[in-house]
């Protein structure tokens, strides 16, 4: 499997390196855990922490999903793959899209 993700916003295409994805969710994911270790209230934390993944996606970032504390990320690339990635234990994986329903159901 490529070592890059296809983003696409609708307009266009960009491959992107799998590694540089990560580095941006997880770089989210630090802020928001810092901002609320601050006490801030986390829906402060989390508009920052969603500002800093809009910096980083631009209009890709519908291509984006992530759970309410940011841990959790699937991100679409456009040839029908999905990054799964783990903020919490920097893990991640890569599947097929079809592989993803048929474990899920």
């Amino acid at each position: 499997m490529s070592d890059r993700l296809i983003l696409d916003d609708g307009a266009s295409q960009v491959e992107v390196e799998i590694s540089t994805v990560i580095k941006a969710l997880r770089n989210a994911y630090e802020e928001y855990v810092k901002c609320v270790m601050s006490n801030k209230s986390r829906d402060k934390c989390y508009v920052e922490a969603i500002g800093i993944l809009i910096d980083a996606f631009g209009s890709a970032l519908p291509s984006v999903f992530y759970d309410e504390d940011l841990r959790y990320f699937a991100v679409k690339s456009a040839d029908y793959r999905w990054l799964l990635y783990d903020s919490e234990s920097n893990t991640y994986k890569v599947v097929k899209f079809r592989d993803l329903v048929a474990k899920a159901l």
